[in-house]
């Protein structure tokens, strides 16, 4: 792994900048990648929100970063940024699954705020890394257990072929089900009552 990363380094960088990833072609094949043995990925998101007044003491917590290692897979660089006018502090700390927890906090938003997040993640199949938890079996708790909406919205999805048709499908039941109130839920909300 030491040879890759110092011979390859500079390649990494440039995946880090938009003028390199405007020049990227668009035509992926996705059975090529999903198959392939080794494959480095570039992930760029953008979050980001517009108010219709201004917004005082903005706190936000993100966890838009993928983790430093998960499987196959392992995070060799990432850039995380927050565009808006005035001051901000950007702390980041791991939880207790190793997942990185981006807190933000910014004293004044005039009216919009961007999350800029790109991270450069390397597949290896040939260093698996274990997982911190057995993922085997889902667990259900009294919180995450399905009532038969949830169920009968599972079922309609038929059998997965394709999993980001499927991920896709999820996102729009989800989308389509749920409308965001602030104070409508809290920690101890149930999925099937949300």
């Amino acid at each position: 792994m030491t040879d890759w990363f110092s011979s390859e380094r500079h390649d990494v960088e440039q995946l880090m900048h938009d003028e390199f990833l405007d020049s990227l072609p668009d035509n992926v094949d996705r059975s090529a990648l999903i198959g392939a043995d080794r494959a480095t990925y570039v992930l760029q998101q953008t979050v980001g929100y517009e108010y219709a007044r201004p917004v005082q003491d903005l706190r936000q917590r993100l966890m838009i970063m993928p983790r430093e290692r998960h499987g196959d897979q392992h995070r060799v660089a990432h850039r995380f940024d927050v565009h808006t006018l005035g001051d901000k502090r950007v702390r980041r700390r791991p939880d207790r699954f190793g997942n990185t927890v981006v807190h933000v906090r910014v004293p004044d938003v005039d009216q919009a705020i961007e999350f800029h997040t790109r991270a450069v993640l390397v597949r290896d199949r040939a260093s698996i890394h274990p997982s911190p938890w057995n993922a085997t079996r889902p667990t259900v708790t009294p919180l995450t257990a399905p009532d038969a909406a949830i169920r009968e919205a599972a079922h309609s999805l038929g059998t997965v072929s394709d999993v980001l048709e499927t991920a896709d499908a999820i996102a729009e039941i989800v989308n389509t089900s749920i409308a965001y109130a602030r104070g409508a839920t809290t920690v101890r909300t149930t999925t099937f009552e949300a």
